[in-house]
């Protein structure tokens, strides 16, 4: 087996381990970073499993409710971010592919999730639950689908086991 062979067998597992591993921890952690913000605030409450996912129930509200409702995305994407900035320095484009749609997804969901959840976002009176999910759903897709894209090519473009070694930042 060739050296490119090895090196694209290996870039491909390596993405495809980060890509599910940030794909199924995203959710609880998304709740979960709620869940601590709420109680920051002076509410309570606990994560409850969905259809769709999860969510946090409140069951005292917070001084501060359109705060938590920003904290999960927001929070998130952040982290992501950051994880995305270090793998960027490290030349770890396999990481950074895997993290940028769920990078993207957190934070286009976040702003929605923030300004538009029924009845504790900045508009919280605009939709209705259905309408809610409905567009918070089409907005992280479209998030986590740009994410992928945007991800794809970095990884490709500066795949060492396509024969272009310029962008070789590793040791």
């Amino acid at each position: 087996m060739s050296l490119n062979i090895r090196k694209m067998i290996q870039s491909i597992a390596e993405y495809v381990i980060y890509f599910i591993l940030f794909y199924y921890v995203r959710m609880p952690v998304h709740e979960w970073i709620h869940l601590e913000v709420l109680r920051m605030f002076g509410g309570d409450g606990y994560i409850r499993a969905t259809f769709w996912g999860a969510e946090t129930v409140f069951t005292k509200m917070p001084s501060h409710p359109t705060c938590v409702a920003f904290a999960g995305g927001l929070g998130l994407g952040t982290i992501f971010l950051f994880l995305i900035w270090t793998d960027w320095i490290d030349g770890d484009w396999e990481e950074v592919s895997a993290l940028l749609p769920n990078c993207l997804s957190e934070f286009s969901y976040g702003v929605f999730e923030g300004l538009f959840i029924p009845s504790i976002g900045f508009f919280g009176a605009k939709l209705t639950q259905a309408q809610y999910i409905k567009y918070g759903t089409t907005i992280g897709v479209a998030g986590w689908t740009f994410g992928l894209i945007l991800g794809w090519h970095i990884w490709l473009s500066n795949a060492k086991w396509l024969g272009d070694e310029k962008n070789d930042r590793s040791n």
